[in-house]
């Protein structure tokens, strides 16, 4: 929507797909900590083998999801802040948008003039994350987590991240209706 309006865009994901490229430092990061193991034939990361070694649970119940995230987040900002001077440069009165999922997780929120914060069903959530994963549907062996701890993870963070956006967001559209009844929010 924004993007048709003439803004500009970059996002998160796909900064972090690119960092993970063999040869990038963030690669040679992750593999050190999560070793080989996560790495298709090819040496590429094999993203859901990365994700069963960073949100599985070991014996007390901890995760390395943490870990992941000192890695790559610094990364991404790092990238995302060399993209918006560029784009500032290029044209003063641009509008640059950086589509991200854990901004204010990952402690980025003062980085920006505005938050934007997308809400949807939780159904539309669980079936963007299968199509993320390039998973058909949630009942997927690969997946390192059941359904249940996903719907369960799902609905708290749903009920926390939308108390706590929109505390400190400028605007929270809602996306369950239409994209069209969302634009003219």
């Amino acid at each position: 929507m924004l993007v048709a309006r003439g803004a500009r865009l970059i996002q998160a994901d796909h900064i972090a797909h690119e960092l993970m490229q063999p040869g990038q430092p963030v690669y040679e990061e992750v593999v050190r900590h999560f070793s080989r193991s996560i790495l298709n034939p090819d040496g590429s990361v094999n993203r859901p083998k990365l994700a069963e070694a960073a949100f599985s649970p070991d014996q007390t119940g901890a995760t390395r999801i943490g870990e992941l995230n000192a890695i790559v987040h610094p990364a991404v900002i790092r990238h995302e802040d060399e993209w918006m001077e560029a784009e500032g440069r290029r044209d003063p009165r641009v509008i640059a948008v950086v589509e991200a999922a854990l901004i204010l997780e990952a402690g980025a929120a003062d980085r920006f003039d505005r938050l934007i914060v997308v809400t949807c069903s939780e159904d539309q959530r669980m079936k963007r994350y299968a199509q993320r994963l390039k998973i058909d549907g949630l009942r997927d062996h690969s997946l390192p987590w059941s359904e249940s701890s996903i719907t369960k993870i799902s609905r708290s963070l749903a009920v926390a991240s939308t108390i706590f956006f929109a505390l400190t967001c400028s605007f929270l559209p809602d996306m369950r209706s239409n994209v069209s009844s969302t634009s003219s929010e």
